[in-house]
This record gives C-alpha cells, sequence and structure tokens, in this order.
C-alpha cells in the first residue's frame, strides 16, 4: 500500500465505508481517446457515426467525437422516460 486516506465527520464512516466517487470514468475515458487519436484509430474530427453507424440516426449523423467531448452534441437528454428500476443494483448488467 502506497497511501490509505479516509476522513469524515460521520463517527460511523471508516476505511471500509462505501462513498461515491462521481465523474471518476471521464478522466480515464478522456486518457484512452487520446491514447486511440495518437495509435490513428480515432479522428476527433470524425463523425460518430463512422465508428459507431447506429449512433447516426435520429438527427445525431453528424455529430463529431470532438463535439462529444466538448459535450457540444446537443444531447440533453433521453426520448425515452427512465424507469427508477433500472438504475438499482440488481438490475445494472
Amino acid at each position: 500500500m502506497i497511501i490509505d486516506l479516509w476522513g469524515s465527520n460521520d463517527k460511523n464512516f471508516n476505511a471500509d465505508s462505501y462513498t461515491n466517487v462521481f465523474s471518476s470514468g471521464k478522466s480515464v475515458g478522456s486518457i484512452l481517446l487520446g491514447m486511440m487519436v495518437d495509435q490513428g484509430n480515432l479522428d476527433f474530427n470524425e463523425r460518430i457515426s463512422k465508428y459507431w453507424p447506429e449512433f447516426g440516426k435520429n438527427g445525431k449523423e453528424f455529430i463529431t467525437v470532438a463535439d462529444n467531448m466538448k459535450h457540444e452534441g446537443g444531447l440533453p437528454s433521453y426520448s425515452e422516460k427512465i424507469d427508477f428500476d433500472w438504475l438499482r443494483t440488481e438490475n445494472i448488467k
């Protein structure tokens, strides 16, 4: 072990307590996309539908990888209502 940090004002919180880690995948995803660009497997200026044809439906055919990475793809919400039960741990597969 290199480092073991934890802390809280809650006396029931300890080193084994579960906690949320928000947005932790964004940095890993960005690094992986950068590596793919560096290796010539991805181009930020290409349309996402070049790599994922099914994505290019319902007005999304012109969104580029860069648009998506900059949150400028115009995808603010889902077209269908998400059922809360879909988000329960036992239902996520």
